[in-house]
């Protein structure tokens, strides 16, 4: 999401370069993609910032299986 002249400008990515430091993050917890980037659209933003809008997952999201660690991992 960007803001040229004032304006909410929705940017289908991801962009393989980044170049601009990131300031910090939100999380939203919507139903769909559209209403992320509407939230993102109303955000109090001057002209020149840019938000990506990035899909996170629970854990209960994936199969059973893909929740055990990685071989040699000393996590979990």
């Amino acid at each position: 999401m960007s803001f040229p002249g004032g304006r909410a400008t929705a940017t289908d990515g991801p962009f393989s370069e980044a170049k601009e430091v990131v300031g910090g993050y939100w999380l939203i917890e919507v139903k769909s993609k559209e209403e992320a980037v509407e939230w993102a659209k109303r955000a109090p933003c001057a002209d020149g910032p840019v938000i990506e809008v990035r899909q996170i997952f629970e854990m209960d999201e994936f199969l059973p299986n893909s929740r055990r660690p990685a071989a040699g991992s000393s996590q979990w």
